[in-house]
């Protein structure tokens, strides 16, 4: 099995892009999946469940409060009622140990390909339960690979993906500490640069202060098409700085293809363009990895 955490402190990167077409493009080859969204936007979920497409404009009308006087007890009213549209586990309440993994486990549309979601920002939550728990003298670096593991066993998963948000905090280092591997997309763009240094040192620090070794590999993401001499050059030199670190495929970048598939609640690994012909690419690519080390 192989545990892959997808991260990245810059955002718009194509994060959760990647997470989600990477899993679907190996459920889609036959191998069984597990995909966490360790992100409190939640954006990963969203791809597989249409739990809030349930509340409609009329409905959303019709909520009321007694008391408006408190700006933040309502939106915390409102929360709750966009909550009480989806009654599924989710990964805060496996970390909070609120729940089992079986139960914050659900199966997708998707053939062989389950998930742990993440619903209404409660990850926040999360973090300060964490911190909580920390400072009594608690482990609080290992819950989620404590929690997972006899379901990854009994599930018999070949890949799990762990979709993290742009941040680093104690949700994080669970991701981290129960991962065998990152993958960081890079944007092409000079400005992004500072998003992935900070996220090596990140790791560099998670890996001092944990005694693991966890190491990366950089997925080129976002490319625009056609003939372009600067990224071509950006492409180069981070090959360059980074030898056998960066991923032989490149994901490119259509809005035309994005949208649409976005619209249409599609996958772009499923879709016949030349971005889904990258998305499938680097699934290929990973699976020959897998291939070479199991030989």
């Amino acid at each position: 099995m192989r545990i892959i955490s997808v991260l990245n402190q810059k955002g718009g990167v194509g994060k959760t892009t990647t997470s989600v077409n990477l899993a679907v493009g190996y459920a889609n080859d036959g191998y069984k999946v597990l995909l966490i969204d360790a992100d409190p936007q939640g954006n990963a979920s969203r791809c597989f469940f249409d739990d809030y497409h349930k509340l409609d404009y009329n409905k959303f009308a019709e909520f009321k409060v007694e008391d408006r006087t408190d700006q933040y007890e309502t939106a915390s009213e409102l929360r709750k009622m966009l909550l009480s549209y989806t009654n599924k586990k989710d990964i805060n309440d496996l970390l909070q140990k609120e729940a089992d993994a079986e139960e914050c486990i659900h199966s997708t549309k998707v053939e062989n390909l389950d998930i742990v979601p993440s619903f209404g920002a409660r990850l926040i939550e999360t973090v300060t339960f964490l911190q909580n728990n920390g400072a009594q003298g608690k482990p609080v670096y290992n819950v989620l690979k404590g929690s997972l593991r006899k379901a990854l066993k009994k599930n018999g998963y070949d890949l799990v993906i762990i979709d993290n948000a742009p941040t680093f905090n104690l949700i994080t280092v669970n991701s981290l500490y129960a991962s065998d591997e990152i993958l960081i997309p890079l944007k092409v763009g000079i400005y992004e640069l500072d998003g992935f240094v900070s996220t090596c040192k990140e790791i560099s620090n998670f890996n001092d202060a944990y005694g693991k070794d966890i190491d990366f590999k950089i997925l080129i993401t976002m490319m625009q098409r056609g003939n372009r001499p600067d990224y071509k050059k950006f492409v180069e030199e981070i090959r360059y700085l980074f030898p056998n670190r960066v991923y032989a495929s490149t994901i490119g970048y259509q809005d035309a293809v994005v949208n649409r598939t976005s619209m249409k609640q599609e996958f772009l690994v499923n879709h016949d363009s030349n971005v889904g012909d990258d998305y499938r690419s680097l699934v290929k690519e990973l699976e020959e990895e897998n291939m070479k080390e199991a030989q």
